[in-house]
């Protein structure tokens, strides 16, 4: 029978109450019991699968069969200044067109401070995924960049309003996380996707699951 709003999974906390403009399948925020907190970085839930809603109009009462938790740390803060100094191998992920463009929103931040980057990726003419064009930064031997070529030129409202080619997107995280294990570094990405490339938030963070599912991935946000 359908569960009320109170009930508790016995695993994973109070069951969601979500407002109608949530869309069931989408992403959540679960607060975790006290004792999965100490081995879990993330408060980053998927609902996967929804088995009952009420019909009120104003809130939908989620009922969850499985759960499953991203290994996520979120940090608030500009991802390029507080990296420029670190001392661990970092492998930094960000999404770019396939024009070589660099001009708007992260991208812009890498290109301007390391210019190198950018020329380098622009004489490079990649097309979409699995493309990456990775780079070390000449500023710290220990910080690399992954142009990672998943956007389809650049937005436009009518002509193209979703340039985020989400199997692109896919592909490129796979070669990058490979990369990564490659070369020994951790892995930090803004909140990709989601701004000019105007993807689904949701969408990506389902793919981020797929790519990486026990890794440990930073995602940044100012």
């Amino acid at each position: 029978p359908p569960a009320s709003p109170s009930q508790t999974s016995p695993l994973r906390g109070p069951l969601l109450s979500l407002p109608t403009a949530g869309k069931p399948g989408g992403v959540a925020k679960l607060a975790l019991p006290a004792r999965f907190e100490d081995n879990i970085n993330t408060t980053c839930i998927l609902v996967q699968y929804v088995l009952h809603c009420t019909h009120n109009r104003n809130t939908v009462i989620v009922i969850i069969l499985t759960l499953e938790t991203l290994m996520i740390t979120y940090k608030k803060g500009d991802l390029l200044e507080s990296l420029k100094d670190t001392q661990n191998k970092t492998l930094i992920c960000h999404v770019c067109n396939n024009l070589g463009i660099m001009g708007k929103g992260f991208a812009q931040q890498v290109k301007e401070m390391y210019p190198s980057v950018a020329l380098g990726f622009r004489r490079a003419r990649l097309t979409l995924g699995p493309a990456c064009y990775y780079a070390m930064t000449p500023t710290n031997a220990n910080i690399y960049i992954s142009n990672m070529v998943c956007m389809h030129g650049l937005y436009n409202k009518w002509n193209n309003p979703t340039p985020l080619d989400y199997k692109a997107l896919e592909a490129c995280l796979r070669n990058s996380l490979a990369y990564a294990k490659d070369i020994g570094a951790e892995i930090h990405m803004p909140k990709i996707g989601a701004g000019f490339a105007r993807g689904n938030w949701a969408s990506i963070v389902f793919i981020l699951d797929e790519v990486f599912k026990d890794e440990d991935i930073t995602i940044w946000e100012l």
